[in-house]
């Protein structure tokens, strides 16, 4: 308690780390986005986004997507970044219609969360864990953690197996102790770790886990010289994987879809013109989920064939939304 002014920011303080709500500092937030080199097109998400800091950092707002339980800290996100698309609601009920070229985020830490009825899942696994249902193949996963997350190998092997089953490991980088000092918690070990969604192309293969940090970032880090070090030794080839699988996805689906040659021109031509136009491209990523969407899309159990006929994706409705896009 001395370490606060009065007894209301000590109250305030408690209650955030106890709720496991460690609102993450803004230096780290500007690391870690800028380590992701995002562009205008990327999909990003927080899935407990708090008052959105890691938004601040994000080239697009309007590819910005998010959810928070505490309603205050959702009023604050939402007044600060209007176009951005954040939802009130619990991180296991949210399902945002899209899939991601990015999640972010600093988790709740050591809750633990009743997963189907039966299972207690600790809150920083089970947000690895939604991440993977919402990334795209190959999709990056960046997560500040504990450094205790994952640190034993043989204490922690189903969890590691679990992880392994979603992802690829890139690496983690050990943040400096004093990281969440502004919280009056001057001594709290933490780490970011980076992992790659799999994908099922023959000539990927992932990394196994490895519990030994890639380096270490001490206090009063440099920032700048800290982004290109975790670009160059840990995200530059995973992005570039990430990049070029992108369209290969869309182009795949295309040809296992009995759309027409002339409504797969159409859409690569317009969604070329959206990803090279200033003032469209950062409606890129959303228009390749549009699409994506029309490839994969399955009418429910539950939906008569009448109403889904009204409701379903046409390819007149795709072309009409990317020729809205432009």
């Amino acid at each position: 308690r001395k370490d606060f002014d009065n007894y209301h920011t000590y109250s305030e303080a408690k209650k955030e780390i106890e709720n496991g709500q460690f609102f993450t500092p803004p230096k780290l937030c500007q690391y870690i986005m800028q380590s992701l080199m995002l562009s205008a097109g990327d999909t990003v998400a927080d899935l407990a986004c708090g008052m959105g800091s890691f938004f601040n950092f994000a080239p697009s707002e309007e590819n910005i997507y998010g959810c928070e339980l505490d309603i205050k800290a959702f009023k604050v996100a939402h007044h600060l970044y209007p176009a951005a698309h954040i939802e009130w609601q619990d991180i296991r009920n949210y399902q945002p219609g899209i899939r991601f070229d990015y999640v972010v985020g600093n988790p709740p830490f050591h809750l633990k969360w009743m997963i189907d009825g039966d299972e207690n899942m600790e809150s920083q696994l089970y947000y690895c864990v939604k991440a993977a249902q919402l990334l795209k193949p190959l999709g990056i996963l960046a997560i500040l953690v504990p450094k205790s997350f994952l640190a034993d190998t043989f204490l922690d092997a189903k969890k590691i197996k679990l992880m392994e089953t979603h992802f690829s490991y890139l690496g983690q980088v050990t943040l400096p102790d004093n990281s969440f000092s502004h919280l009056g918690v001057t001594s709290f070990a933490t780490k970011v770790q980076f992992w790659q969604k799999k994908c099922s192309s023959p000539d990927w293969a992932p990394h196994k886990y490895q519990p030994d940090e890639t380096f270490t970032l001490q206090k009063n880090f440099d920032l700048q010289a800290a982004v290109k070090q975790t670009f160059e030794r840990i995200l530059m080839l995973p992005k570039a994987n990430l990049e070029k699988n992108s369209a290969h996805v869309l182009l795949e689906l295309a040809r296992n879809h009995s759309s027409s040659k002339t409504f797969q021109y159409e859409v690569q031509k317009r969604l070329y013109q959206i990803k090279v136009h200033p003032a469209t491209k950062d409606r890129y990523g959303k228009c390749c989920e549009y699409v994506h969407t029309f490839y994969t899309q399955k009418k429910p159990d539950s939906m008569t064939q009448e109403e889904w006929d009204r409701k379903k994706l046409t390819e007149r409705k795709v072309l009409t939304y990317l020729r809205r896009a432009l």
